[in-house]
């Protein structure tokens, strides 16, 4: 296990702010997505295209401009220059929480293939969807057939993109919703198909703001990592 990024204290999250970033063998955490794009460019092979599946409560599908296209982004790209490739015109970071899904597929394009993609969200800040879509009762099986391949979908190997606040309830509550046997069946199928090598690379969110604070983050994590086999949290002193 290998530590990319962890801020002393751990600070806002939110769209452009990056905390940490730990990575075990081909699973990847972060505290927001944005750093997803990154870490796809650590383990594919651009030779390949890859199956995708977006579990989130946001679909973060917002649009990148094409005109911003960033002629540096190459797969040898070091994590601070990554994050530090910045939106001169309003002098932010140019990927964000909610766009690193297309901008990843504007710079890298056939890589990710679109009829192979899916999303299972709560459609929380959109109604945007890829081409395939999953309801939460849906998930747990299909993740389980694919990975134990009881159902053979195609050759490619899978980019399974995972945020934590898919498991909270809308503010202001922020209600862990799902039982310890949701969490066991989504992450011991993942834990399987990693294992088996169908999974080529895993980035898993933990959206601090959006999951009703840190704490409840890290109670998503502890039950998530549980059936991974991987003790993140064992790094964070939590």
């Amino acid at each position: 296990m290998e530590i990319l990024l962890k801020n002393m204290k751990f600070q806002k999250s939110e769209a452009y702010n990056d905390n940490l970033l730990i990575r075990d063998k081909n699973i990847y955490l972060m505290d927001n997505h944005r750093l997803a794009m990154w870490s796809w460019l650590q383990e594919i092979d651009f030779s390949k295209r890859y199956n995708f599946i977006h579990v989130d409560a946001h679909p973060d599908l917002a649009i990148f401009p094409v005109e911003k296209k960033m002629n540096q982004v190459r797969q040898d790209i070091s994590l601070d220059d990554f994050r530090n490739l910045t939106d001169l015109e309003f002098n932010v970071p140019v990927i964000r929480w909610d766009n690193y899904i297309d901008a990843f597929n504007v710079h890298f394009k056939n890589v990710i293939d679109e009829n192979f993609s899916y999303t299972c969200t709560h459609y929380q800040g959109s109604r945007k969807s890829l081409k395939n879509e999953l309801f939460t009762n849906q998930l747990p099986s299909f993740l389980k057939e694919v990975f134990t391949e009881k159902i053979f979908i195609n050759d490619q190997q899978w980019i399974v993109n995972i945020d934590l606040d898919f498991f909270f309830s809308k503010s202001p509550e922020k209600i862990l919703m799902f039982t310890d046997e949701y969490f066991e069946s989504l992450f011991s199928s993942i834990k399987l198909g990693i294992d088996n090598g169908l999974i080529q690379v895993c980035t898993i969110a933990l959206s601090p703001e959006c999951s009703g604070g840190w704490e409840n983050s890290f109670k998503a994590l502890r039950k998530a990592q549980k059936y991974l086999k991987v003790d993140f949290l064992s790094l964070l002193d939590k």
